[in-house]
């Protein structure tokens, strides 16, 4: 017979906070936050791999499909928050595919600007309304007053990013 993961992790728990005299609320939290997150990951990554997108091409192509004018590789990172280097092999994947365009930023001849193509558009189009069904689902255990709630709570968590 199959266990509880949930129970057992609240037996483990509670055996860690009377061995360690510490309250591991806290803890529990982050435990389940990690296993939703890679839950997440998981069931998006396979959505994203039906349409030819590997780990992070959804997260460029969806960027720069709201910037008409392209971006420099400098604000994309910062808007993905991912370094530069780790942006560079997503463009060029990206570029080999003929999903992105790059070109010399018209201001300063030595940076380029990334734009999404028409067949970018077009995948990114399709992948879309599988990635956002995919969200749905994972919440769909809570009620939408639940994922209202949520939302306002990671808010709170998140403020000082968002400012």
């Amino acid at each position: 017979m199959d266990s509880d993961p949930s129970k057992d992790l609240r037996q483990r728990l509670e055996q860690w906070s009377e061995t360690a005299h510490q309250d591991v609320d806290a803890m529990e939290f982050f435990i389940l936050l990690a296993r939703f997150t890679q839950r997440a990951h998981q069931s998006l990554t396979h959505v994203h791999q039906r349409h030819g997108l590997v780990e992070g091409d959804f997260d460029v192509m969806a960027t720069l499909a709201r910037q008409d004018q392209g971006m420099s590789p400098t604000t994309l990172s910062r808007e993905l928050l991912v370094s530069k280097s780790g942006l560079t092999g997503r463009l060029k994947r990206l570029e080999q595919k003929g999903y992105v365009s790059r070109s010399l930023h018209q201001l300063d001849g030595r940076g380029f600007i990334i734009r999404l193509t028409a067949e970018g558009a077009r995948v990114l189009h399709e992948a879309f309304p599988h990635h956002i069904r995919t969200e749905h689902e994972l919440l769909s255990p809570l009620s939408s007053e639940q994922q209202q709630r949520l939302l306002d709570l990671f808010r709170a968590l998140t403020s000082d990013e968002l400012s």
